[in-house]
C-alpha cells in the first residue's frame, strides 16, 4: 500500500495512505478508490487535494477533506467510471497536493485495468440460396471487443479460407474473412449447408464458431432406385515380391460383400472370398480366405475363415477357420465356436464359449470357456476359464479378467488383467496390468505388464507427468503377425507446456531399460535421459523438435569392462500444406550412442526421411514415404523404406489402386523385401427385393411477354428443384399422391406471376410420367381510398360520422377472393393480381346502417401490367324529418 509524508511549503506536514484500491478493474464499471489523510501535528492544517485520472475516465462522486485537526485522520473517497474499450495494463491516478493554489507535491497511485478478451464472428455475405454454381464465398466480419491485442487462428470445416488463417486483431479492430466452399454434388432434394467459421484465441485458448445455413436447390430430383440392393465388389491384383533370396508373383481374385439383405436392416449379410493361397506372401496379408457373415437381432453366425476374439487373455485375435454362433435372449447373450487356427501351428483346433450379461446399465459381465488341442501329441489339452467385467461411469472405468488354464492332469496356472481410468478433479490417472503365469496356454505366457500414468493439469496450460511402464509380455502371436518386441521398463517424470492452440514443449527425465529378446542380441541397456519436445504451428507450417541427452549403461559389454556412455540425439521435423489436398514433410535425426556397441564405442547414425502427399478429389489420392534407416531397437516390428499409395475411382464404381514397399521384416536375419501390388475393383449391387413404386412429374415455365422463367424455385410438397434455362422442371421418383405445385415468390422478378391459379392441385400415380405447363404473366393491381363524404354539415349528426381506418375492401372473381384493410388514412391496394374480370367493393361489417356506399360495387376488366385506381365514398343515408300536429308535453324534475 502507498504511505506517503507529505511536507508543505510552510513545513506543514501529513500523512497521505491508500487504504483500499481496485485491483483488475473491468472497462465499463464503477470502481471506488478510498484513501486516509493524517494530521501528525500539534495544530490545524489545512488540506487542498485535486485528483487527476487517466484521459477518458470520468469522476463520479468525491468526497474530500479541506481541513484537519492535531492528530486527526480521516478519509477520501472518489468514485470513478472506466470507460469501455479501455485498454489493459497499468494506469496512474494523480493527486496533485496544493499551497495557496499552487502545487507542492505529486503522488501517483497505480491501478490496473484487466485483460478482456472478447472476439464477436458477424456474418456479412452470403448466397440467397445455390443452384448451379461450381462455387460460392460466405463473408464474415471478426471484432475484437476485448481491451488487448488478439492472436487469432482461424479454422473451417466446410471449405477454404482465402486469406491468412492467423491474423492479430488490435483493440477495437476488424478483419473481413472470406469462406469458399464447393457445395455438394448429386443433391437429391432442397438442401441445407452450413459455412463455419471457427477462430481461437491465442490467449486464453478460447473457441469462437459461428455457423450461417445456406439452401441448395436441385435442378431435379434424380432416379431413385426402386430396388433393395446388396452392395458385392469383386476385383483382381496382381503382387511382385523381391528379397536377397528369390522373387515371386502371383495373381489374386477378390469378391466382397456387406450390407443389408432388407429395407428395415434387420437382416445383415457380409461376405469375403480371396484366393488362391498365397505362402510367399502371407506376411504382406496376401492370402487367401473364405468367409460369412449374418446376423440380425438375435442371431450372430459367422462361418469359414474369421478372427477368434474371445477374451485378452485366453484368445485375441487368433486368424482361422471354423464356426461361430451367438443367440441373444434378452437377458444375456450365449456365444459357441469351433476354430481351427491357420497360422498357428501348435494348435490343431479350438472350441469353447462365452456367456454376457447386463446386470445394470453400467455393469457388464462375461464367463468365457475354450478348449485348446494341441498339434503335439505329447502335449496335454488344455481348458481355461476367465471371468470377465467391465463397470463404467462418467469419471470411472474398469475392466478386470482373471483366467485359469487347466491341462487333463490337473495342473493349474492363472492369469489376471485389470484397466482402470479415473477422472477427479485435475487428476487423471491410468492404470494397466497383465499377469500371465510361466505354463499358462492362454493368449500369453510368462508375461507382466504395467503401465501406470499419473496427470495433473494445472489450468489449460501446464500438465505434469508421472508413470511407469513395463513389459516383459509374450503373446502367442499367429506367423503372420510376427514381431520381436523388446523387454522394457521406464520411469518418466515431465510436464508440459502449451503455449498456443497448437504449440507445445515437454520436459521429461527417464530412466529406461531396454533388452532385445533374440538370442544374437543388438542392444542391452540401460538410459538416464533428459529430453525434450517441441511442436509450433504457423499457418501453413509446422515445426518439430526431439531431442534427448543422457547416461547409458550398455550391457552387450561384460560387467569386468566399461559399460559407461554418453547418448545424445536430436531430431528436427517439419511439415508444410500448401493446401488442403497437397502437403510434405521432410525430418534429419542425428544420433550418437554406445548403446548398440559390443566394444562399448559410441556410434553415430544419421537418419532422414520424408513424405508427400496429394489429393486432387475425391476419385484420386496419392501418397509417398520414405526413411533411410531405423535403429536395431526400433526393428523388432515390420519397418518400411519406401511406401508409395495412389488410388483412383471411376464413376463410384471401378476403382484402381497401386502399393509399392520396400520393408525390413524383423527376426534373425531382418530380412529386406520389395512388395508391389496393382489392383483393379468394380463395384455391383445386386437388386434383392422391389420395394417402391414411383411416379414422375415433368413441368415447364412458359413466358407470355419474354418473362424470366431459368432460376425459379418450383415446390411440390416438401420437395423443391429450380427450373433450367428453357423453364423446364422435374421431379422424379415421387411417392404416389396428391400435391400442390408452387412457386417461390422471392426467386421470381417483380410483378411476375403465374396466369393459372396456384397453388396448383397435381395428382402424381405410381409408375407413370405427369405433365403440367404454367404460364408466366405480368400481374396487375388495384389500389384506391375509402373515404367518408358529409352531406350537410349543419344537419349530421356526429352518431353518422364513420372512420375510414376500418373499412375492409374484397376484391373477387369466379375463382379466387382477396381482402385487403384500409390503412388510417382509409388507403388500400392489392397487388400481384392476374389480368381478367374483376369486382371490387367495400365489405359491410355493421357501418351499413346508416352509411352506404359509392359506387357499391365496382367491375373492371384488368390487364398485364395494369395499375387501377378506384376510390369509394361511404355516404349518410337520406332520412325524412315527419311533422305532428299534437301538442308535446314536456316535464321537469
Amino acid at each position: 500500500m502507498l504511505s506517503i509524508i507529505v511536507k508543505g511549503a510552510d513545513k506543514d506536514s501529513f500523512l497521505f495512505e491508500e487504504i483500499e484500491v481496485p485491483k483488475d478493474m473491468i472497462p465499463g464499471n464503477f470502481y471506488t478508490g478510498v484513501y486516509k489523510v493524517s494530521n501528525p501535528n500539534n495544530y490545524d492544517i489545512d488540506i487542498d487535494i485535486e485528483i487527476i485520472l487517466p484521459i477518458g475516465w470520468k469522476l463520479i462522486t468525491k468526497k474530500e477533506v479541506k481541513s484537519l485537526k492535531p492528530f486527526e485522520e480521516k478519509k477520501i473517497y472518489y468514485t470513478y467510471k472506466i470507460p469501455l474499450g479501455a485498454r489493459s495494463g497499468n494506469y496512474n491516478i494523480l493527486f496533485n497536493v496544493k499551497r495557496n493554489k499552487k502545487t507542492v507535491r505529486k503522488i501517483s497511485s497505480k491501478l490496473n485495468i484487466a485483460e478482456i478478451s472478447d472476439l464477436e464472428i458477424i456474418p456479412l455475405k452470403k448466397p440467397d440460396y445455390i443452384h448451379k454454381e461450381k462455387t460460392f464465398d460466405c463473408t464474415f466480419l471478426i471484432k475484437n471487443k476485448g481491451n488487448r491485442e488478439e492472436k487469432v487462428f482461424l479454422e473451417t470445416i466446410s471449405g477454404e479460407i482465402l486469406d491468412k488463417t492467423t491474423i492479430k486483431l488490435g483493440v477495437d479492430s476488424s478483419k473481413v474473412v472470406t469462406i469458399q466452399q464447393i457445395p455438394p454434388k448429386n443433391i437429391t432434394k432442397k438442401t441445407t449447408v452450413i459455412s463455419t467459421l471457427i477462430a481461437y484465441l491465442e490467449s486464453n485458448d478460447k473457441k469462437i464458431v459461428k455457423r450461417v445455413p445456406i439452401t441448395i436447390y436441385p435442378n431435379s430430383t434424380p432416379d431413385v432406385d426402386v430396388y433393395h440392393r446388396f452392395p458385392v465388389e469383386v476385383g483382381t491384383q496382381f503382387n511382385y515380391g523381391n528379397n536377397s533370396e528369390k522373387s515371386f508373383s502371383s495373381m489374386q481374385y477378390t469378391l466382397k460383400g456387406k450390407g443389408y439383405l432388407d429395407e428395415d436392416r434387420n437382416h445383415f449379410l457380409e461376405i469375403n472370398v480371396q484366393g488362391p493361397d498365397q505362402t510367399d506372401l502371407e506376411r504382406f496379408g496376401n492370402y487367401d480366405a473364405y468367409m460369412a457373415h449374418y446376423k440380425n437381432k438375435k442371431w450372430d453366425v459367422q462361418v469359414g475363415d474369421y478372427g477368434l476374439n474371445l477374451s485378452t487373455l485366453t484368445e485375441l485375435g487368433r486368424f482361422g477357420r471354423g464356426l461361430s454362433v451367438q443367440r441373444d435372449f434378452s437377458a444375456f447373450k450365449l456365444k459357441t465356436f469351433y476354430h481351427e487356427p491357420r497360422f498357428y501351428p501348435e494348435i490343431e483346433k479350438e472350441l469353447g464359449a462365452q456367456l454376457e450379461t447386463k446386470v445394470a446399465s453400467n455393469i457388464t459381465l462375461k464367463g468365457n470357456w475354450i478348449q485348446k488341442q494341441f498339434n503335439d501329441p505329447l502335449l496335454e489339452d488344455q481348458n481355461l476359464v476367465s471371468l470377465e467385467g467391465e463397470y463404467n461411469t462418467d469419471n470411472f472405468q474398469l475392466e478386470t479378467e482373471i483366467a485359469s488354464a487347466t491341462d487333463f492332469e490337473g495342473s493349474n496356472q492363472l492369469a489376471v488383467r485389470n484397466n482402470l481410468s479415473l477422472q477427479l478433479a485435475n487428476f487423471n490417472i491410468q492404470s494397466s496390468i497383465i499377469k500371465a503365469g510361466e505354463d499358462f496356454e492362454g493368449y500369453y505366457s510368462d508375461s507382466e505388464y504395467y503401465n501406470h500414468n499419473l496427470d495433473y493439469y494445472l489450468g489449460k496450460k501446464w500438465v505434469f507427468s508421472l508413470s511407469h511402464n513395463q513389459s516383459s509380455i509374450n503373446p502367442k502371436l499367429d506367423t503372420i503377425q510376427y514381431n520381436t518386441a523388446p523387454f522394457f521398463e521406464n520411469y518418466t517424470l515431465g510436464t508440459q507446456y502449451k503455449f498456443g492452440r497448437q504449440d507445445w514443449v515437454q520436459l521429461n527425465y527417464s530412466v529406461r531399460d531396454r533388452k532385445d529378446r533374440l538370442e544374437n542380441k543388438q542392444y542391452d541397456y540401460r538410459e538416464y535421459l533428459l529430453r525434450y519436445r517441441l511442436s509450433k504451428s504457423w499457418e501453413k507450417l509446422v515445426l518439430e523438435l526431439d531431442g534427448e541427452l543422457g547416461k547409458v549403461k550398455n550391457y552387450l559389454v561384460s560387467d569386468e569392462q566399461n559399460q559407461d556412455g554418453n547418448t545424445y540425439r536430436n531430431r528436427i521435423g517439419l511439415r508444410y500444406a500448401f493446401s488442403k489436398k497437397i502437403g510434405v514433410g521432410a525430418n534429419v535425426e542425428y544420433l550418437v550412442t554406445n548403446r548398440y556397441s559390443t566394444t562399448n564405442e559410441e556410434e553415430n547414425f544419421f537418419f532422414f526421411g520424408g513424405n508427400i502427399r496429394y489429393d486432387l478429389n475425391k476419385k484420386l489420392s496419392f501418397s509417398l514415404n520414405y526413411k533411410n534407416n531405423y535403429t536395431p531397437d526400433q526393428l523388432y516390428k515390420t519397418r518400411s523404406f519406401f511406401d508409395l499409395t495412389t488410388n483412383y475411382t471411376i464413376n463410384n464404381k471401378h476403382t484402381f489402386s497401386l502399393f509399392s514397399s520396400y520393408a525390413i521384416f524383423p527376426g534373425e536375419k531382418n530380412e529386406e523385401d520389395l512388395y508391389i501390388t496393382a489392383q483393379y475393383a468394380v463395384k455391383f449391387n445386386i437388386p434383392v427385393k422391389k420395394v417402391k413404386e414411383y411416379g414422375h412429374l415433368k413441368g415447364r415455365l412458359i413466358p407470355q411477354n419474354n418473362e424470366r422463367i431459368e432460376g425459379i424455385i418450383v415446390n411440390l410438397g416438401t420437395y423443391s428443384t429450380i427450373t433450367n434455362e428453357l423453364g423446364i422442371f422435374e421431379f422424379k421418383n415421387i411417392y404416389p399422391d396428391e400435391y400442390y405445385l408452387s412457386l417461390d415468390r422471392g426467386s421470381m422478378d417483380f410483378k411476375d406471376i403465374t396466369l393459372e391459379k396456384t397453388p396448383y392441385f397435381v395428382k402424381i400415380m405410381p409408375n407413370e410420367v405427369s405433365e403440367v405447363d404454367l404460364t408466366i404473366i405480368k400481374s396487375a393491381e388495384i389500389k384506391g381510398k375509402v373515404s367518408f363524404a358529409k352531406k350537410d354539415k349543419d344537419l349530421t349528426s356526429s352518431k353518422f360520422e364513420s372512420n375510414t381506418s376500418f373499412y375492409v375492401v374484397k376484391l373477387y372473381n369466379e375463382d379466387e377472393t382477396f381482402y385487403a384493410d384500409t390503412n388510417e388514412k382509409g388507403e388500400y391496394r392489392f397487388k400481384s393480381i392476374r389480368p381478367g374480370n374483376w369486382n371490387v367493393e367495400v365489405v359491410k361489417n355493421g357501418w351499413e346502417a346508416k352509411n352506404k356506399a359509392k359506387p357499391a360495387r365496382f367491375e373492371y376488366f384488368l390487364k398485364q401490367n395494369e395499375v387501377k385506381e378506384v376510390n369509394f365514398e361511404i355516404i349518410p343515408k337520406k332520412r325524412k324529418v315527419r311533422f305532428s300536429n299534437k301538442n308535446i308535453k314536456l316535464k321537469t324534475s
